[in-house]
């Protein structure tokens, strides 16, 4: 299924200082997933002021970032920056299962900078047909005075291909993405036990016999047929904990102290490996699980292509003449 870019057409008068060739890009679509720009906000001496993509003023934007806004114990979004138009972005991204896809905005370009990120609202939704995740955020940033729009870059990564049940013993030779790979073995990284976050891990060797251009992640599946989530620092399965901390020397002792409560993070997200298979030959991927525990490797082939939402109006059009939205 090709992407599509939704295109706001303005006519000429109301392109707020663009040429009538210029036209907005406010809606990315690839695989049932989106991002889209619902529109730009300012504040000025005091007053929020809001606009869709074709330039619009828009009360009800206004009065949603609002009531976002007056829950908080400050005015966190809104930095304003002398000889800059500070400017908020307000996109809604939407996410589908089951396609393995995810799209998310990444930065600005031209002569512009992120200054904040933050949540105005999030959904869940579960049906017959999978899960849905809705998820509306402000993106404050600072363009050029002399700018009269501004563009969003992002990106779209695709789940492409999926190579499960893969044997970790060394020989082992697997396909996935179009690369062909050789697993030559793991073998025991050792870390000095006197700094902190001396947890255990290894690296896998592998041999790219046939290269690609996608990304490989890999999760280990343990001997109960589940994926190894959490791992203590032995690097064997371990229950979800929210904080552990490894015993720090005292300054001038040796006998252990906590600091409080330690000083040190347990891995407390899923162990994955990856790696870029976009040459042969010999490659080395760190792994902070034991090799014993693992059972199998569940490998996915992903590939990243960028995107562009164009030419979204730093200001609002002044007059109330009507444009025509087109989709293409």
């Amino acid at each position: 299924m090709k992407p599509t870019l939704s295109v706001l057409a303005l006519p000429a008068f109301l392109a707020v200082g663009l040429p009538s060739t210029q036209a907005v890009r406010a809606v990315f679509e690839k695989n049932r997933q989106s991002i889209e720009v619902l529109g730009v906000c300012k504040l000025a001496d005091g007053v929020l002021t809001c606009w869709t993509p074709d330039g619009r003023p828009s009360d009800d934007l206004t009065q949603q970032v609002n009531r976002s806004l007056s829950q908080t114990q400050n005015d966190a979004g809104f930095y304003l920056v002398p000889g800059k138009k500070t400017r908020m972005a307000i996109v809604r991204s939407v996410q589908r299962s089951p396609v393995g896809t995810s799209v998310y905005l990444r930065g600005i370009n031209g002569n512009s900078s992120w200054l904040s990120q933050r949540s105005i609202s999030s959904r869940w939704v579960v049906d017959v047909d999978g899960s849905e995740s809705q998820r509306t955020e402000l993106y404050s940033f600072a363009a050029g005075s002399d700018q009269s729009t501004a563009s969003f870059e992002g990106s779209v990564t695709e789940t492409v291909d999926q190579a499960n049940g893969v044997s970790p013993r060394p020989g082992t030779t697997f396909r996935c993405g179009g690369a062909e790979i050789e697993i030559l073995g793991f073998s025991r990284i050792t870390n000095d036990p006197k700094l902190m976050n001396s947890e255990a891990s290894w690296k896998l060797l592998v041999d790219v016999k046939k290269a690609s251009d996608v990304g490989l992640s890999m999760v280990a599946v343990g001997k109960d047929g589940n994926v190894i989530m959490n791992t203590d620092k032995e690097g064997k399965p371990a229950p979800f904990r929210s904080f552990e901390y490894n015993p720090v020397p005292p300054r001038g002792g040796t006998a252990p102290s906590t600091l409080g409560q330690g000083g040190g993070f347990a891995r407390m997200t899923m162990p994955y490996l990856s790696l870029t298979p976009a040459r042969t030959g010999k490659m080395e991927v760190r792994c902070a699980i034991d090799p014993s525990v693992i059972a199998s490797l569940r490998v996915s082939a992903n590939k990243t292509s960028p995107f562009e939402l164009a030419n979204l109006p730093l200001d609002p059009i002044s007059t109330h003449t009507s444009g025509q939205i087109n989709q293409g």
